[in-house]
């Protein structure tokens, strides 16, 4: 894919905002991807109150991605697609946890 062909944007995860760099499909996705992860962030949270912000997102970035074989009907996009965005989502977690 061709630089000239992605589109900027911002996803704020856990109260970070990170850019990032999409297809015109994969951004009418962005939003509910932000909502998702957080709202399970959230739910970690509010579960596992020992646990520090770092280790909820971890825990809902892996539940994400469980998830999405399951919910693989539930989308127009296919299961490699799915595992895409997911991989995108933990590698620029990661890459925010290592600054």
């Amino acid at each position: 894919m061709q630089e000239s062909e992605l589109k900027s944007v911002q996803i704020t995860v856990a109260g970070r905002t990170f850019p990032l760099k999409v297809t015109q499909q994969e951004s009418s996705m962005v939003s509910l991807i932000e909502e998702n992860i957080n709202r399970k962030i959230t739910g970690f949270q509010d579960q596992y109150k020992s646990r520090d912000k770092m280790d909820c997102v971890l825990m809902a970035l892996i539940d994400d991605a469980f998830q999405q074989p399951a919910n693989n009907t539930a989308t127009a996009f296919s299961a490699p697609h799915d595992a895409d965005i997911v991989l995108q989502e933990i590698n620029v977690l990661l890459d925010a946890m290592g600054s």
